[in-house]
């Protein structure tokens, strides 16, 4: 008798794995309509130029994005199958420049930062939702906002151009971001100045122009 109630117990254990056997979960990557917010880095140095003379030029560093993958879902007696996506489907793209001069200074006098990075960077929301937040650095400033598939959203206070130019150049559906903020003080370890006071973005090209409280000029994208 032991042995036949063993037996069962062991059959509907086996059946209840059985049950339980999950399939692989397909998990999407990053959906690449999202790549036209991304300057083109097809033909680098990317170089920007005032009308003084002086010219600021970025190479392309890095790039990144999540692919699709497969994952294998877990299972359980208890609580049946267990998988899930990751939430952080990004992609990012990364310049440096050897420019030194507008660099943060430690009260030592030593470089705390070098302000010499332009980055661009698109996480979605999550792997099933149609908005993403799209944020870039460039040399010591930052901006965030958030963009669909057909539209970017500009955040509150931040203009959109629907015509601007620079460089002889005339570019469409403009974001404008301001930098009133001369200085971040931190008393202990530096004193970090801000160079930049505006940046202009549009899509498909990345900031087309900035302009620069060291030189108090306007560098747009060199032809």
């Amino acid at each position: 008798m032991k042995r036949i109630i063993v037996y069962s117990i062991s059959i509907f254990i086996g059946l209840q794995f059985y049950s339980c056997k999950c399939d692989d979960q397909h998990c999407p990557g990053f959906n690449n309509v999202y790549l036209k917010y991304f300057p083109d880095t097809s033909s680098t140095p990317i170089t920007y130029i005032n009308g003084l003379g002086d010219s600021l030029s970025f190479t392309k560093s890095s790039f990144y994005k999540t692919n699709p993958i497969t994952i294998q879902c877990s299972s359980s007696l208890y609580n049946g199958c267990y998988c899930r996506c990751s939430d952080y489907i990004s992609s990012q793209l990364y310049l440096t420049t050897n420019d030194s001069l507008r660099s943060t200074y430690y009260n030592n006098g030593q470089v705390y930062n070098r302000n010499n990075i332009v980055s661009y960077e698109a996480q979605a929301n999550s792997p099933y939702k149609d908005t993403i937040l799209f944020w870039y650095r460039f040399l010591d400033d930052s901006y965030s906002f958030q963009i669909d598939s057909s539209k970017l959203i500009p955040n509150y206070g931040d203009q959109i151009l629907p015509l601007f130019t620079a460089g002889g150049k005339t570019y469409s559906n403009v974001l404008v971001h301001y930098n009133d903020t001369t200085t971040r003080v931190s008393p202990e370890y530096y004193t970090e100045r801000k160079y930049v006071w505006s940046l202009y973005y549009a899509k498909g090209k990345g900031v087309v122009a900035f302009f620069d409280r060291l030189t108090n000029s306007l560098f747009y994208l060199k032809d």
